[in-house]
């Protein structure tokens, strides 16, 4: 799913995958004098039930910090982009679930490292609903085909605040959550149905699980 929220000051789009929704902002037209002073943005993401009620909410965390604002703190500590923040332009985060609506607040930031100053006046709010782990049934109701990604690289550096520096093993958590795309999980669960198209490639047998090398040409069956 994606959504395009033109504030008056900051445009912000959000793209929604299973476990994975990205937001890119922009100053809207006519607000260079609020390129003035700016330190960065920060971003409050609100989890929402399937009654639009709030259930939890919070400053997404960076690790990027202000010289002498982080004694104390081991390098790569995460912190709350409300008193670091983000100093860029687009955000990755990889925490959400599948078919669940959140709210990604995006506002900037001025003052000073140890006195910021928080305009809410000027922030934006994008709402985005995570993509289902397997999609809506098409004409007749028959199963549609579905398209998955892991998180790539994109997201190693949180994988490596989570399981450290090992490679993601099938037998392994780490695995589990890379491939937090629902393609696996799809598979498994449709691995019966394909004549009705619900899985479009299996990961089952073991060469198709294994990598191919580089050069090497796909034999058919």
């Amino acid at each position: 799913m994606r959504h395009l929220e033109p504030g008056p000051v900051l445009a912000v789009r959000a793209i929604g995958g299973l476990h994975v929704v990205t937001l890119a902002w922009d100053f809207a037209a006519g607000q260079d004098a609020k390129k003035d002073g700016l330190l960065g943005f920060a971003i409050e993401r609100s989890e929402l039930d399937t009654h639009g009620a709030i259930v939890e909410r919070y400053f997404l965390r960076g690790i990027k910090r202000f010289k002498f604002k982080d004694e104390g703190l081991a390098p790569g500590t995460p912190v709350p982009t409300s008193e670091h923040p983000i100093q860029t332009f687009q955000w990755g985060d990889y925490t959400p679930k599948p078919a669940t609506t959140y709210r990604y607040r995006v506002v900037p930031v001025y003052g000073k490292p140890k006195l910021l100053v928080l305009d809410d006046a000027s922030a934006t709010t994008a709402e985005i609903t995570t993509e289902a782990e397997q999609g809506k049934a098409g004409a007749g109701g028959v199963a549609s085909h579905d398209i998955y990604f892991n998180r790539g690289a994109a997201g190693s550096q949180f994988y490596v605040r989570k399981f450290g520096m090992k490679v993601p093993d099938e037998t392994k958590p780490g695995h589990e959550w890379h491939d937090r795309s629902g393609h696996t999980n799809s598979h498994c669960g449709g691995h019966h149905d394909n004549e009705r198209g619900r899985v479009l490639h299996s990961p089952v047998t073991g060469a198709e699980r294994r990598p191919r090398a580089r050069g090497e040409v796909p034999q058919g069956d």
